[in-house]
């Protein structure tokens, strides 16, 4: 089985501010499609992170 390896790491309380600050311009009606999709992709990469068993961090 092949280990998940992450190329950064993010302090959690910076991770769930972007994660606030993504949401509040999520609500912005003046978003384009194209930059709503890709801050979907990037807050459920930040809640993917967050929720992942410390554990199963792979270190360089």
């Amino acid at each position: 089985m092949m280990q998940k390896l992450h190329g950064w790491i993010m302090p959690e309380e910076d991770a769930r501010n972007l994660m606030n600050l993504i949401n509040e311009k999520l609500q912005s009606l003046r978003l384009d499609q194209r930059h709503h999709d890709a801050l979907l992709k990037l807050s459920a990469m930040l809640e993917d992170d967050l929720i992942e068993p410390m554990d199963a961090l792979v270190t360089p």
